[in-house]
């Protein structure tokens, strides 16, 4: 199971780290940090959804 966790992350994330540096770049000092911490709160966001989810037997 950790295995198989360890390789779906280093799957999406891997091609993530790789584009950030252009992507803030294109974005600006301004900009770019603001994205980053505003997709850092959605994302967290997502995540406590699916731990509900997870934590919540079918209605």
């Amino acid at each position: 199971m950790w295995t198989a966790t360890a390789h779906a992350f280093t799957a999406i994330v891997g091609s993530g780290i790789l584009a950030l540096p252009w992507s803030v770049a294109q974005l600006g000092w301004i900009l770019g940090p603001f994205f980053l911490v505003l997709f850092a709160v959605i994302t967290y966001y997502i995540a406590v959804l699916l731990c509900d989810c997870y934590r919540t037997p079918d209605p």
